[in-house]
Order: C-alpha cells, then sequence, then structure tokens
C-alpha cells in the first residue's frame, strides 16, 4: 500500500482562466488554514461553501490543479522548503474517505479506501504538521487568510526573525579558560585551538594523533548534539555522527528518532547525512593530548552545560 501520496504534474496550475483554475485559486488559501487546525473539508462543502455551485465532482479537479501548483512550486530553483505534502488530500468525500481517484493511487482500486488509521498517518498528518504554509502562499502570490498569518508564521520551526541563537565559539573558549583558572587548573591559551566549519559543511578528514576534539553541531536555532574524541576514537569525530547505525548516541540517530520532529521534516536514513551537511554548523575545538583526558572531560561538560544541546544523554536525563 503506498505510503507517500505526492503532488503530482499535470497540464493546468492556478494561474490559468478557467473556471476550475480560478476556483482552484481561491481554494487553495482557504484549505491553508484547515491543515494549520488539523481539520478536513468534504468536495460537497467545498462546492456550496468556497465555489457556489452544486457540481462537487468538479471539486476532485480542482483538487488535482492545486496539486500541479505545489508540484511546479517545490521544483523551482528559488524553492528552499523542501517538499510540501499534497495540500488536496484533506479533501474527502462525506463519507470521510479520500476520494475515488486518491483511492485508487493508494490501494489500486477506486472503490478501495485505504483504512482510516493508515490515511491520517501517512496523507493526513504529514499536511497536518508540515510547518511552511506561510511560505507556499507567499511564494505563490496569494493572500494569507485573515486571522492566521501571525499562527502560521509561529508554526514555522525555522524561523529566523524571532528565534536566532548567538553563541560565539572565541568568547566561550575564553570564558572556559577563566573558569579553569579560578578552580585552579593551569590550561596554556595555546593548548586548545578553534576550526569552524558553516554549513553546507563536509566531516573532518582526519584527528591528529597530537590533538583531542570537543565538537558542537548546531543550526541557526538551536545546538544539537556536543561531543568529544579522545586518541583512538577518531572514527567518533569523523563520520559516525552522520551515521545511524555507526554507533549508539549519533546525531544522526537522535535526528531519526526524534519524535517532536514533524513527520514530513523527519529524516530517513538514506537523507539523514546530506541533511547534516546541508543544514548544520560545526565547530571544533582542538586540545592538545598532552592536556589529558581530565581536562577533556571537563571542556566537554563545560560546553554542555553553557549550551544545553538537545540531543545529549538520556531523555529522563534532560
Amino acid at each position: 500500500m503506498q505510503t507517500k501520496f505526492e503532488n503530482t504534474p499535470g497540464n493546468y496550475n492556478i494561474f490559468g482562466n478557467l473556471t476550475t483554475e480560478k476556483w482552484a485559486r481561491e481554494a487553495l488559501p482557504k484549505l491553508v488554514p484547515l491543515a494549520h487546525e488539523q481539520k478536513t473539508i468534504n468536495y460537497k462543502e467545498m462546492a456550496e461553501s468556497w465555489c457556489n455551485v452544486k457540481a462537487y465532482r468538479l471539486m476532485g479537479r480542482v483538487c488535482g490543479i492545486i496539486s500541479t501548483t505545489l508540484y511546479e512550486l517545490e521544483r523551482r530553483s528559488d524553492w528552499q522548503f523542501g517538499e510540501i505534502p499534497r495540500l488536496p488530500n484533506i479533501v474527502t468525500r462525506t463519507n470521510g474517505e479520500p476520494g475515488r481517484w486518491i483511492c485508487e493511487m493508494i490501494t489500486g482500486d477506486r472503490k478501495i479506501a485505504p483504512p482510516r488509521e493508515f490515511y491520517h498517518k501517512y496523507h493526513l498528518l504529514p499536511t497536518f504538521e508540515y510547518p511552511y504554509w506561510y511560505e507556499v502562499l507567499k511564494a505563490l502570490d496569494l493572500p494569507v487568510p485573515n486571522g492566521v498569518e501571525q499562527q502560521l508564521r509561529e508554526s514555522n520551526l525555522v524561523n529566523w526573525d524571532q528565534k536566532q541563537i548567538n553563541w560565539d565559539p572565541q568568547q566561550l573558549l575564553s570564558d572556559f579558560f577563566a573558569a579553569a583558572e579560578h578552580g585552579q587548573i593551569e590550561i596554556p591559551s595555546e593548548t586548545i585551538s578553534i576550526e569552524q566549519q558553516p554549513k553546507p559543511h563536509t566531516p573532518p578528514k582526519e584527528l591528529s594523533e597530537e590533538k583531542m576534539a570537543v565538537y558542537v553541531f548546531s543550526t541557526d536555532t538551536e545546538v544539537l548534539k556536543v561531543g568529544k574524541a579522545n586518541t583512538g576514537s577518531e572514527n567518533r569525530y569523523l563520520y559516525q555522527h552522520y551515521n545511524p547505525d555507526a554507533a549508539g548516541s549519533t546525531l544522526a540517530k537522535s535526528l531519526m528518532q526524534d519524535e517532536n520532529i514533524p513527520s514530513m521534516l523527519r529524516p530517513v536514513k538514506e537523507s539523514v547525512s546530506d541533511m547534516i551537511m546541508e543544514r548544520t554548523d560545526r565547530v571544533n575545538f582542538l586540545l592538545d593530548v598532552e592536556l589529558g583526558l581530565f581536562v577533556l572531560n571537563l571542556f566537554e561538560a563545560y560546553i554542555q552545560c553553557r549550551l544545553r544541546p538537545i540531543y545529549e544523554g538520556f531523555k529522563s536525563q534532560r
């Protein structure tokens, strides 16, 4: 049974002058608040309330036009918000089942509807959880319905204007030196250096035998992971955090298992490595091996306490 029902190409989009294209242009902004509120609408309601017609069977064609428009949008070179869920998934028949064409796409038979739990999990939920509907409307130059603009903006997981992290690796290192000195721990300033790898980054190619490391993965909105690598744990430093099968407690595995990430955005094995490289900044603090394990552990703990990474330890310990 098909577990993904994507937008599809077609001959018409919402920018034409056919009556059904005009209806689609008017319907798309009205579907967005419903998706945001996790509600559905049936073809009959859509036809009578929004288009003022009785021919509700034409709404299937309207939904197809919307799907084509979203298909074209997500393939534009300036679109930065990933795959767009098929918004017309939230339009159902009066009995709550998906339309016959959708049934055929999922089950192979127009007369056989998928189980409701299945349809909700794989086709409604990704639409409900998608955080970029505001960007969809703005990219298509469509009006944002009154009363929902702020909610749509706030639902965006990457709200650059309102949620920025601000940490300076050099300042953090200076503060650590001061804290160590206060605790009568002598750490010469030249024994720790900083290597910054802004996104998109590639994993480090080596960790010198003369160095240990504490490293930080972060996005523009959150610090994700802080880790350390002693001599003999080069693989941890180089590649394990990009591979969910490489070891326990890696960033890749944490991202895949995080239930708080909307299902539409949650990475899969085949993409999580690329996602980490493309969307995260990495900062490596390189420590002279002569500083020893105690200083390495202390520095990692200090950074964790300062930055509070969201993927650290067990959930019950956070």
